[in-house]
């Protein structure tokens, strides 16, 4: 503050010229200038003999000359500046001190300002909570009538995510696939690059619909409904004979292949054998060696599809879907409850560390505040007043010096108004009463000051109690 005052004082006088003159570093700091040190500045006896000399101003001059109009604005212009510099502190001073009185009041209050913003948070957010919370307990309802209507009384039993169902599935396929491949190879011309074509193609057949099976149909078994069992047979029974059928017929297929047969003629060949062996002879029809594992490692990567494709979700058909619909309906509500947590835990720490903040230096600046109001009423009500009475009188002094050496060197008489007393007058800043009604002010933040820590203390364990609670 003392810096800025000082930076004031070095831009005060300018008497024309630039910043750099001999008169503007003259005025530079804090010390008064007396009149024969301002009078030398001004070269005031140089100009009033030659302003005399050429009988300036004239003899029926009514209004003063340059030098004298010069003089009172630089007057008025210093007297002017370090009002308004007053002025400024002053409102900076009140400022601060309002900003402190706001900083009590937050800390008297940060408790039901906590607590508000709380109910704000809540009573934002409810109307979805009590929607998901609603929804939940419905579902949770209808799982329940689902349990009672189908016997259930264990809990569902099935993954948390599909990945290791599909894995599986896709390793039984590639399984096959390769193992077919070779088997395939030794009776293809194109050898093991044709195998994997015709394999893969089988395989995925054979798997994929066992899968769908062991997943959709064949659990429709364990239903207590009975024409819900008796379509889950009818499922086991159809997957049964598709995957026998289909694999002795890729058996076959493939012994057509080994006997020299290309694509086409082997597929005719070979499910005409087949036909023949199974429904005509009621025999399987295999004597190839390389046949016959095609048609085990199918019917044993079938089977573990099955499995896998039951095994992915709960058993009883529709159990592992209504409990998954609860646990969906159960997430979107703990989500919602969750934001609000997190809301509120941030709500509490922004309130705790501001609270913490405005603690920590609110005593010391209640100090500085009433020292810089000590300071600021000196300087309105001695230093201000002073300083106007001591550059009034100088300034007064060097008009007067002015027009009495003017008076000496011209040969016509001097004007009228060199026998008017010049007008160096000055208002008087009072602020007695601003002064008073902030002095009050900073008292009350001294005295609220020594409580308020202790006060802050209490409500901050307070705030984490009611956070806690919410």
């Amino acid at each position: 503050m003392i810096k800025k005052f000082i930076n004031f004082f070095k831009k005060i006088f300018f008497f024309g010229g630039n910043s750099s003159s001999s008169i503007d570093k003259a005025f530079i700091g804090w010390n008064l200038l007396s009149y024969e040190e301002l009078k030398d500045l001004l070269n005031l006896e140089e100009i009033a003999k030659e302003e005399g000399l050429k009988n300036s101003p004239a003899s029926s001059a009514l209004h003063p000359d340059n030098f004298h109009n010069e003089l009172t604005a630089r007057y008025k212009k210093l007297i002017g500046d370090y009002s308004n510099e007053i002025s400024t502190q002053f409102s900076l001073l009140e400022s601060t001190a309002a900003n402190k009185l706001k900083t009590i009041a937050f800390l008297g209050n940060a408790r039901s300002s906590f607590n508000n913003e709380l109910d704000s948070q809540l009573e934002n957010r409810l109307p979805e909570i009590t929607f998901n919370n609603e929804n939940v307990k419905l579902i949770k309802k209808e799982l329940k009538e689902f349990r009672k209507n189908n016997q259930l009384t264990r809990s569902a039993d099935f993954p948390a995510s599909q990945i290791f169902s599909i894995f599986i599935l896709l390793l039984v396929i590639s399984i096959e696939a390769i193992l077919n491949s070779i088997f395939f190879a030794a009776g293809l011309e194109s050898g093991v690059a044709g195998g994997i074509l015709v394999a893969g193609f089988i395989s995925l057949i054979n798997v994929v619909f066992s899968f769908l099976i062991g997943k959709f149909w064949f659990k429709q078994i364990f239903s207590v409904y009975f024409f819900k069992k008796l379509i889950g047979f009818v499922g086991l029974t159809s997957w049964i004979s598709f995957t026998l059928i289909f694999n002795l017929a890729v058996g076959h297929i493939r012994s057509a292949f080994a006997e020299g047969n290309v694509y086409a003629e082997a597929t005719t060949k070979g499910y005409e054998t087949f036909k023949t062996a199974v429904f005509e002879n009621n025999s399987i029809g295999l004597d190839d060696f390389q046949s016959w594992m095609i048609v085990i490692v199918g019917l044993f990567a079938a089977v573990i599809a099955l499995v896998d494709g039951l095994k992915s979700d709960d058993q009883y058909p529709g159990y592992g879907n209504a409990v998954r619909k609860v646990l969906t309906a159960e997430e979107l509500l703990h989500e919602d409850v969750d934001e609000l947590k997190e809301a509120a835990a941030s709500i509490h720490n922004d309130t705790k560390q501001n609270g913490d903040k405005a603690v920590e230096n609110l005593m010391s600046e209640a100090i500085d505040l009433r020292s810089s109001h000590d300071w600021v009423t000196s300087l309105i009500n001695l230093e201000y007043p002073r300083y106007c009475e001591y550059y009034a009188s100088i300034f007064k002094d060097i008009i007067r010096g002015y027009q009495n050496l003017n008076c000496e060197h011209r040969s016509s008489p001097a004007p009228i108004y060199f026998e008017d007393n010049p007008d160096f007058s000055w208002d008087i800043n009072n602020r007695d009463l601003e002064l008073e009604q902030l002095s009050k002010k900073i008292s009350d933040i001294q005295s609220n000051s020594s409580n308020i820590a202790d006060t802050w203390a209490q409500d901050r364990e307070l705030i984490l109690q009611d956070k806690t609670e919410f």
